[in-house]
């Protein structure tokens, strides 16, 4: 994490339920990264709140969390992508596992390595929430673990 940094988020101007993410650090704000959601039949509040929850995760403001247990209804996993050929950023994308069906492609996350951590990313995987034991909503409100993730990709 970096040391006095302060993230934020905003809805793209241009991009509908995109969101940018930006970092404040010594005064100075940088954008960092993009969450792009791909299924739009995800409910628009569920998509906010957990953009949110991402930047509360950023900032390391558990206190800042919102539940989404009442929206999430299906288990959300990630795979890590090919940098983006045109800024080198990083990739991460979200998957949900609907019951009873294949995996389907939930939101595109590009950001900069250099402010934004995968491990921290990764921790919206379950509740989206930032719970831990990456705990997963799945239909009639039960939960269960995932499989462990190496979030940190080195093994």
């Amino acid at each position: 994490m970096r040391e006095d940094a302060d993230f934020s988020y905003q809805k793209h101007a241009e991009a509908e339920r995109t969101f940018q993410i930006f970092c404040t650090e010594f005064g100075d704000t940088f954008h960092v990264g993009d969450y792009a959601l791909i299924d739009m039949e995800e409910d628009v509040e569920l998509t906010e709140k957990t953009v949110h929850n991402l930047v509360a995760l950023l900032n390391d403001t558990p206190n800042e969390l919102e539940d989404v247990s009442e929206l999430a209804t299906m288990r959300l996993y990630f795979n890590r992508q090919e940098p983006d050929e045109d800024s080198g950023w990083s990739r991460m994308l979200m998957k949900t596992h609907p019951p009873g069906r294949a995996m389907t492609e939930n939101a595109l996350i590009t950001y900069d390595p250099e402010y934004v951590n995968p491990a921290i990313l990764s921790r919206l995987c379950g509740t989206r929430d930032g719970g831990s034991g990456m705990r997963m909503p799945k239909a009639d409100s039960h939960t269960s673990i995932a499989p462990n993730f190496d979030p940190t990709f080195e093994g």
